[in-house]
């Protein structure tokens, strides 16, 4: 996850959490019902963002923007609860990832 993030934005991060949400939707390719947990991730400030070949652009947002610009309703709820447990509150020190292994 972690390398992931940092290989498509350059972005280093200081610490990951487990987001509590499983955020699900139909694939009908497939015929199944995808359930994707969702993370999220802390780091250092003022990163110059440099994308990968896999992504054309970025835009910071506030929630109101991020919902806005997603046409799925499911992670409209993701990205409140993401929100909600990161943003506004105190992040909950359960559910830091350990980054190590």
């Amino acid at each position: 996850m972690v390398r992931e993030f940092k290989e498509e934005t350059d972005i280093d991060v200081s610490e990951l959490y487990n987001a509590q949400y499983l955020e699900k939707f139909y694939e009908a390719n497939a015929n199944v019902i995808e359930l994707i947990p969702v993370f999220a991730v802390l780091c250092p400030p003022n990163q110059p963002v440099t994308l990968n070949d896999e992504h054309t652009d970025y835009k910071w947002c506030t929630l109101e923007e991020a919902i806005d610009l997603s046409p799925f309703p499911n992670q409209h709820e993701a990205f409140r609860h993401v929100w909600a447990y990161f943003v506004d509150k105190p992040i909950n020190p359960l559910f830091k990832v350990n980054m190590s292994k």
